[in-house]
């Protein structure tokens, strides 16, 4: 038994020299709290200090796209009103072209009026003269034959009236009917 006291005492003063005292590991325990706690706090404020960094860089960048944006939608305005102001440009050469047309083929329509017009008065003037032209001719050529035949019924009537007795008054003047036959 005394050995295994000795052996006792002996890993008990063992255990003692390699084991830290109470106050020591208190120590080494405050330490490592304290330790603990001030890299929480670091990462803490960098943590913040990261957000508050990209907080600042997405404001920034929000700032940027705003200014874009407004610029885009300028720029739109000034291409829209653009485009506008180029339809109304190309409208307004379009009715220019229209109008410009209508009055070729209203020209072109007047000269043809026109041409035809004189066509048609010269065409219409030369039948005059030649109907002018035949009447004459027909009046010249029929007024001998009318008179000679308006005399030779004179003759004959002067004829009639010369045979006819005296006792009957009531045909005198009067012309046979075939005679009036002829003269139709």
């Amino acid at each position: 038994m005394l050995a295994i006291h000795s052996l006792l005492t002996h890993h008990v003063q063992l255990a003692h020299n390699l084991l830290l005292p109470k106050s020591s590991v208190s120590n080494q325990s405050y330490l490592f709290q304290s330790a603990i706690s001030e890299l929480k706090t670091e990462i803490q404020n960098m943590r913040a200090r990261e957000a508050d960094q990209l907080r600042s860089e997405r404001n920034r960048l929000q700032h940027e796209v705003d200014i874009m944006s407004q610029r885009l939608g300028q720029e739109l305005a000034a291409m829209r009103e653009e485009l506008k102001a180029l339809f109304g440009d190309r409208r307004m050469a379009v009715r220019s072209d229209q109008r410009e047309m209508e009055a070729k083929i209203q020209e072109l329509n007047y000269k043809i009026t026109v041409m035809l017009g004189s066509d048609m008065k010269s065409e219409v003037e030369g039948l005059r003269w030649v109907i002018t032209r035949r009447a004459a001719l027909a009046i010249s050529t029929m007024a001998p034959h009318l008179e000679q035949q308006r005399q030779q019924q004179q003759q004959h009537n002067h004829q009639q009236q010369s045979k006819q007795p005296e006792g009957h008054p009531g045909r005198e003047g009067s012309e046979p009917p075939t005679e009036s036959r002829e003269l139709n």
